[in-house]
């Protein structure tokens, strides 16, 4: 089986105040949510740098850029919550650009990824910066084919 990472977005699971963050790794027949711990973000951190908004020198790589070049064995095994689907648990998934009005401020815009099946129903956001929708799509289409919406 010849498994390659088509492609990884930023992404919050479910809603509510702090919702957990997570990347969502997609290849041809699966996609992996590994979670975005704190002991992960303090590790690349210290790789890394602080990278403050002050800081002199090159930009460090986001910690989403890490999975790219990770087997996706190993992103599902990196954090023990770490979760996959593949496309026959499904019947749909859709995937929306949106916008909530604010009154208080500039509206809210972000990316809805939906995952729904038997048993199923995962709701993820990506918030700008993200892919454009049709690369995102077109990534989960090589491995959920008709299944992907949007």
């Amino acid at each position: 089986m010849d498994e390659r990472v088509l492609g990884c977005l930023a992404v919050q699971v479910g809603g509510g105040f702090r919702p957990p963050k997570a990347t969502l790794v997609i290849t041809q027949y699966r996609v992996v949510l590994a979670q975005r711990t704190k002991a992960l973000e303090e590790a690349h951190k210290a790789q890394y740098g602080g990278g403050g908004l002050f800081s002199r020198g090159p930009k460090p790589p986001e910690l989403v850029d890490r999975y790219v070049a990770m087997p996706p064995d190993a992103a599902l095994a990196e954090t023990p919550g770490n979760s996959m689907l593949v496309w026959q648990q499904l019947q749909l998934v859709e995937v929306q650009e949106r916008t909530v009005s604010n009154d208080e401020g500039p509206d809210d815009h972000y990316l809805a990824v939906s995952f729904a099946g038997p048993g199923i129903s995962l709701q993820l956001t990506a918030y700008p910066p993200y892919p454009p929708v049709a690369v995102v799509r077109d990534a989960l289409r090589q491995g959920f084919g008709a299944l992907v919406r949007g």
